[in-house]
Formats: C-alpha cells, sequence, structure tokens
C-alpha cells in the first residue's frame, strides 16, 4: 500500500475501507478466529504449531473470561 500522511484513527469506518487499512483483532479471541485462517501464517509455521498455540491461547482467554471481574461486579460487591 501507498505510504498515508494522516490519522487512521481519526478516520471513519467507510474512509479506511475505501483506503483498504483493515482494523486489528481487539481482543485475544478475535486475534486467534484470525490466526485460525491465515494460510499464509500455517504455511510459513506449520498446522501442527498453530493447532497447538491456538489451543493454548483459546484456553487463557477462557480462563481470562470466566475469571475477570466485571466493572458491575466491582460497582455492585467491590465494596462489601
Amino acid at each position: 500500500p501507498e505510504p498515508l500522511n494522516q490519522d487512521i484513527f481519526k478516520l471513519s469506518d467507510k474512509e479506511r475501507e475505501a483506503l483498504n487499512i483493515p482494523m486489528l483483532p481487539s481482543n485475544l479471541y478475535e486475534a486467534l478466529r484470525h490466526l485460525r485462517e491465515d494460510r499464509l501464517i500455517r504455511e510459513a509455521l506449520g498446522d501442527g504449531l498453530i493447532d497447538a498455540y491456538i489451543r493454548l491461547k483459546t484456553s487463557e482467554w477462557e480462563e481470562y473470561v470466566n475469571r475477570a471481574v466485571t466493572d458491575w461486579e466491582w460497582e455492585r460487591y467491590g465494596e462489601a
């Protein structure tokens, strides 16, 4: 892609799309979903390594999701 001399974080979704600038994954779960489908990375590193990494990081994500204390929980029970 051609260099862009502008703040991409100030662009609208439509402007980014027109410039072919994809959004990065916003969390580990989304990143793993993209990695699972990435043929180039799989070809370079091998399915076995990628699948093992995805299993490990999926387990880490699930632990985070199940253990993370939400803002609501802090507000509701944090001072108890």
